[in-house]
């Protein structure tokens, strides 16, 4: 992929870059980016988390497959715990799976305006880890090393103690 990058008011400078960028479907129509391109992106991380996958893989007949569109096909003919990683189903309960695919699927929406705002996604990701932290599914011998990540939007990141 070659990317164009101005560097002067006449001079251009391409490279060639090997990564796998994640656009959201309206970005080919329009070729702008917005704030909620970049929640789409995020669901798309969270995919991978999820199903261990690239953005783009190869299914085992050998086709290349888009993460987003595989899993929003299947979350709705299969049950979650049947396209998730089995790493990942021996990590986290049954509802939590559930509610970071829920927030996945919100994440994918076609429309920009019916997903959620990155502070939500943060928000639901922090309730999230909250209820993992007081549930009984967690050793709490190990909580010195699980320090959630608390975002003030005045200051920015910043891990809580």
């Amino acid at each position: 992929m070659e990317i164009e990058v101005p560097i002067k008011r006449n001079m251009t400078y391409l490279t060639s870059i090997s990564t796998t960028f994640v656009w959201e479907p309206k970005y080919y129509q329009t070729g702008k980016l917005n704030e909620k391109s970049d929640v789409y992106s995020f669901g798309v991380v969270l995919l991978e988390l999820l199903l261990r996958k690239q953005p783009v893989f190869t299914t085992e007949s050998g086709t290349k497959q888009n993460l987003s569109n595989y899993f929003l096909s299947e979350i709705t003919s299969r049950p979650t715990t049947g396209i998730i990683a089995a790493e990942v189903l021996e990590e986290a309960t049954e509802d939590e799976i559930e509610k970071v695919a829920s927030l996945a699927e919100m994440c994918l929406r076609l429309r920009g305006e019916e997903r959620p705002t990155m502070k939500q996604v943060v928000i639901t990701l922090q309730l999230l880890l909250a209820e993992r932290m007081n549930s009984s599914h967690v050793d709490t011998g190990n909580e010195q090393y699980i320090q959630p990540m608390m975002y003030d939007y005045s200051k920015g990141f910043n891990l809580r103690s």
